[in-house]
């Protein structure tokens, strides 16, 4: 849910809560910002320095040792995407979504006014224009379509930190237990494994409330079930009396994306 933070529909805190914070009310957990430096896999032990590098070195114990290594973005070979876009960390991307997906997200775009231009991919970024061709491996001669853009962004798969490594194995396989997708302005789309799907306000309200029960403690999951909830009940308030500031329509934006 990170990029509802970043536009607004959600609290940065409800979505990516600092871990002081997060494990503050967990009384089983003891929560130590520091760099582990030496692993002694036969005592035991991890030997960590406290952050910022204040403090001797502690050794400390351990039962058995999860080391999570992150992953990295992959880039795709478009010319002037490293300069000028900016990259979307995502598990997936449209064209692998359900159809149900697939149909709700066309939907919402072109509401907005996005202008679809089916199976085409970005061949080339300059700081004021996206150039597409065709995603099937346009043959020579094929016509390119250059359009101003005052933002691209890609949506970018990602490889565990470790890929590559020697001895790392590549990880337990993914089973697919279906896809939520938000739509803006309170509109989602739900696919489950069962061929079930949702769209709209009851798939929106599903969709968070999977989220909630995903939540990592009891305690933080009271405090956003607390936010989201008053900020329903001001929402339908506001919608109900006019009372509070009207979001501004400000026009629609012409906009053009690939779809491949």
């Amino acid at each position: 849910m990170l990029y509802e933070a970043a536009v607004g529909t959600a609290a940065g805190w409800e979505v990516a809560p600092r871990y002081a914070d997060l494990l503050a009310d967990e009384p089983l957990i003891t929560y130590l910002q520091a760099t582990a430096t030496e692993v002694d896999a036969t005592a035991g032990t991890v030997t960590v320095v406290p952050a910022g590098g204040v403090g001797a070195p502690v050794a400390l114990p351990y039962d058995r040792l999860v080391v999570a290594v992150g992953g990295r973005p992959t880039q795709p070979d478009i010319p002037g995407l490293k300069e000028h876009g900016l990259p979307l960390h995502s598990d997936g991307i449209m064209p692998d979504a359900a159809a149900a997906s697939r149909a709700a997200g066309a939907a919402a775009l072109t509401a907005g006014g996005v202008t679809l231009v089916p199976r085409t991919r970005v061949a080339a970024l300059t700081d004021e224009t996206v150039t597409l061709v065709s995603a099937t491996g346009p043959p020579a001669g094929a016509p390119e379509r250059t359009a101003p853009a005052d933002v691209v962004v890609w949506t970018a798969g990602a490889v565990p930190a470790t890929a590559g490594l020697p001895g790392v194995s590549g990880g337990t396989p993914l089973v697919y237990l279906g896809e939520m997708l938000t739509l803006g302005g309170g509109a989602a789309s739900v696919a489950t494994p069962f061929g079930l799907s949702l769209d709209g306000a009851p798939a929106a309200l599903v969709r968070r409330a999977a989220y909630l029960a995903r939540m990592p403690t009891a305690g933080h999951r009271r405090r956003v079930a607390a936010s989201w909830g008053s900020a329903a009940l001001l929402s339908a308030v506001q919608g109900l009396t006019g009372w509070g500031e009207a979001a501004p329509d400000g026009g629609r934006r012409d906009s053009v994306a690939p779809v491949e």
